[in-house]
């Protein structure tokens, strides 16, 4: 799907994507900032040897697959608690058959938002090492990435509310 398509279905009458894969998709994008900052640092006159710069990359590289995957885990999770909504509870056994579905869709639905926000504090992790390893010249782009991981801070207290909020429906918290 391209970012046009995503932004499409976002806007659409469908519930997913929801939230937590826009705020999956966001961090993955300032994790591949990170990515361009180290790219363009690498090789470079003065910089051959930064292993450290090369481990940012590697490792902002993983979280950034790490989130593309979060945007589909995150949209499963929050269809299997709509599934769990619809099915029948004409009887005792389908009510509680409902209830238990209903309950671990909502500990999926948890679980997605919270790993999120493990992968957004690793990235801002990963640019925290960056400021001094980087070319002077590529301190725009990193200042651009300072400036997107200000977002991100703020993205983690959305990721943090997408947790919290499934969890009222939970019975044993």
């Amino acid at each position: 799907m391209t970012i046009t398509q995503f932004g499409e279905v976002f806007a659409s009458n469908s519930p997913t994507p929801g939230g937590g894969s826009v705020t999956a998709l966001s961090i993955m994008l300032g994790s591949n900032l990170v990515s361009m900052v180290c790219r363009l640092t690498i090789g470079q006159q003065g910089y051959e040897a930064s292993g450290e710069v090369s481990e940012v990359l590697q490792q902002s590289e993983a979280l950034s697959q790490n989130l593309l995957r979060h945007i589909d885990v995150d949209a499963k999770a929050f269809n299997e608690v709509m599934a769990a909504f619809k099915l029948p509870k004409a009887d005792d056994e389908q009510k509680a058959a409902r209830t238990a579905a209903i309950q671990g869709g909502y500990k999926s639905a948890i679980q997605s938002p919270l790993g999120i926000a493990r992968e957004c504090v690793a990235v801002l992790q990963l640019a925290s090492r960056l400021p001094g390893n980087t070319i002077p010249r590529h301190h725009p782009q990193l200042s651009e990435t300072q400036v997107y991981l200000v977002c991100h801070s703020i993205t983690l207290g959305g990721a943090h509310c997408h947790a919290r909020s499934p969890k009222s429906g939970l019975k044993h918290r």
